[in-house]
C-alpha cells in the first residue's frame, strides 16, 4: 500500500510537471458541499493531463481551506475579492491558464469519467473545429434525475449559431471545451452582462468557429434554488441582457432569431404576471414582444388568457 500511494504521489508530481494540456475552470462561492464532487469528477477522469483552478470568489465558508487541502499538485485555489459577477470570475482564472484547451465546470455540476477524453478527441481529430460541447442530463439538488423534454436533441458538427441563438442547440458552461487561442481572441467572457455571459460567449465562438459536438451524456447539470444563471433575473435585467444580445446584430437572421426568443420569454412573462392577477403588466410584456410574438401560438394563448382573466376579475390588481 506504501509503495502504490508513493508511486501515485510520484505520477502525480510528474504530471504537475508537464504543461497541461487542458486547464479546468470552477468558479465558485459558498459551495462548499457542492464543490466536492465536482472535483472529485475532475479527479475520476480517465485523462489525466489537467490543471484545475478553483476560483474562488471571496467565498466565507470552508472552499479556501478544503482545496488547499488538496493533495493533488494539478488542483489550485485563485483566491478573488466577492464580486458576484461569474464572468470576472472565469476571466481571472484565465489569466492563469497555461492547457490548449479550456474546460468550465460550474461547482454545482459534475462530469462522467470519460468528459475530457472524449472532448480532447474530438477536438484533436478536427482541427477546424475551435470548440466542442457534449450532450447533458439535469439533476435535481440532490442528485436525482430530472426529464428532460428536450433529451432528444443531440450535439452537432458545424455551424450551430442559428441553432443556438433559436433555443434549438442545448449548450451550458460545463459541457465546454475550448481552444484558449480562440478564447482569449474574444477577450473571454463579456463581464458586462449581469446574467446570460455564458450565453453571450458561446454566440460569439459559434459564430467564428464550427464546433465538435460530442453526442454521449458527460455532464450532471445540478438544478437549486441558488444556480448562479437563476441568480438576478429580474424583468428589466434580462431585458437589458436581450437589448444588448440582439445590437449585436444591426440586421439579419440571428438578430430576427435573438428578437423571436425574446418574444417567447415576453410571453411567459406575461403567463407569470397574469397568474400572479397583473393582467396590466402582463399586457406590458406582450407588448414588448410584438411584432415578432404575434407569429407565435404561445403569445396569442398568452394574450387570449390575460384578457379573459381581465375581464372575468375587472376588481383585481392590474399593475
Amino acid at each position: 500500500m506504501y509503495c502504490a500511494g508513493r508511486e501515485r504521489r510520484l505520477s502525480l508530481g510528474v504530471a504537475a510537471a508537464m504543461l497541461p494540456l487542458v486547464s479546468i475552470v470552477i468558479p465558485t462561492y459558498n459551495r462548499s458541499a457542492f464543490l466536492r464532487r465536482a472535483v472529485e469528477s475532475v479527479v475520476a477522469q480517465s485523462y489525466q493531463n489537467w490543471e484545475l483552478i478553483v476560483a474562488d470568489d471571496g467565498s466565507t465558508d470552508d472552499t479556501a481551506g478544503w482545496v488547499s487541502g488538496l493533495a493533488d499538485p494539478r488542483i489550485r485555489i485563485l483566491p478573488l475579492d466577492h464580486s458576484g459577477n461569474p464572468g470576472r470570475v472565469r476571466n481571472q482564472a484565465l489569466k492563469d491558464a497555461r492547457g490548449r484547451f479550456v474546460a468550465f465546470l460550474d461547482s454545482d455540476d459534475w462530469w462522467e469519467q470519460e468528459k475530457l477524453s472524449l472532448q480532447v478527441a474530438a477536438l484533436l481529430a478536427h482541427p477546424a473545429c475551435g470548440w466542442s460541447y457534449t450532450s447533458l442530463r439535469r439533476v435535481d439538488e440532490a442528485g436525482r434525475d430530472i426529464a428532460m423534454a428536450d433529451s432528444s436533441w443531440i450535439p452537432e458538427e458545424g455551424f450551430v449559431l442559428d441553432r443556438l441563438v433559436s433555443g434549438n442547440a442545448i449548450v451550458i458552461t460545463s459541457t465546454v471545451m475550448v481552444d484558449r487561442t480562440l478564447l482569449e481572441s474574444l477577450n473571454g467572457f463579456d463581464e458586462a452582462f449581469p446574467v446570460a455571459e455564458d450565453f453571450d460567449l458561446w454566440i460569439r465562438l459559434a459564430e467564428r468557429s464550427p464546433a465538435a459536438g460530442v453526442a454521449q451524456v458527460l455532464v450532471a447539470r445540478r438544478r437549486h434554488a441558488g444556480n448562479y444563471s437563476a441568480l438576478g433575473e429580474d424583468f428589466e435585467t434580462m431585458e437589458s441582457v436581450y437589448a444588448r444580445l440582439i445590437a449585436r446584430f444591426p440586421a439579419g437572421r440571428i438578430r430576427q432569431l435573438h428578437r423571436q426568443r425574446r418574444a417567447r420569454w415576453l410571453a411567459k412573462v406575461a403567463d407569470e404576471r397574469r397568474r400572479a392577477g397583473a393582467y396590466g403588466g402582463a399586457l406590458s410584456a406582450l407588448r414588448r414582444g410584438f411584432p415578432e410574438g404575434a407569429t407565435m401560438p404561445a403569445w396569442w394563448r398568452a394574450l387570449l388568457k390575460t384578457l379573459a382573466g381581465a375581464a372575468l376579475a375587472p376588481g383585481r390588481r392590474r399593475t
